[in-house]
């Protein structure tokens, strides 16, 4: 579980907040409603989720007869006015302005830590990212260096042997007068 926040000292998940979402939105909700809607596992992960909701004192869970067999019941999941506090206080985007100074501090903790090693990686990566460029442009200054030298060599040859008789091939190649 990726812990989203801490409430009364139940930790809450995405899907868990997803779900009381939901509970905001559509009203209650079976854990087989809320399975369907939220496309989550199973009703046995979903009902973990309410129970997780409960203890927060964010939801609160009865049963109920089932629709289809009637000697089956199942549990139903309805906001709390202190889920709707929580949904109206809370910024899901950013640190949860609204909550408690002590779970503001520790999600500023959370992130700084993340974003440090975070920063570590991308160093680490920088670095080797610059060492490879280094020897590839190593490698290709020594292919320039070379190219430089033939293409000198050439152009002595030219000079030397080619050139002094390069005017009579001029003169050669022209068409016949």
């Amino acid at each position: 579980m990726t812990e989203l926040v801490s409430v009364n000292n139940q930790k809450l998940d995405t899907d868990a907040i997803d779900i009381l979402r939901l509970l905001h939105d559509d009203g209650d909700k079976t854990t087989s409603e809320a399975k369907s809607r939220l496309h989550l596992r199973d009703n046995d992960y979903t009902r973990r989720r309410f129970e997780w909701l409960q203890h927060a004192g964010l939801a609160s869970l009865s049963t109920e007869p089932w629709s289809k067999n009637e000697t089956i019941n199942v549990k139903v999941a309805t906001l709390t006015d202190e889920g709707r506090e929580f949904l109206s206080s809370w910024n899901f985007d950013g640190l949860g302005d609204g909550l408690p100074v002590e779970e503001r501090v520790r999600r500023l903790e959370d992130r700084v830590e993340s974003l440090e090693a975070e920063n570590a990686g991308l160093r680490e990566e920088m670095e080797e990212t610059n060492e490879t460029l280094e020897s590839i442009h190593r490698a290709l200054q020594g292919q320039l260096d070379e190219m430089n030298g033939a293409v000198r060599a050439i152009c002595r040859y030219f000079r030397t042997e080619v050139n002094v008789n390069l005017n009579e091939y001029r003169n050669s190649d022209s068409p016949s007068k």
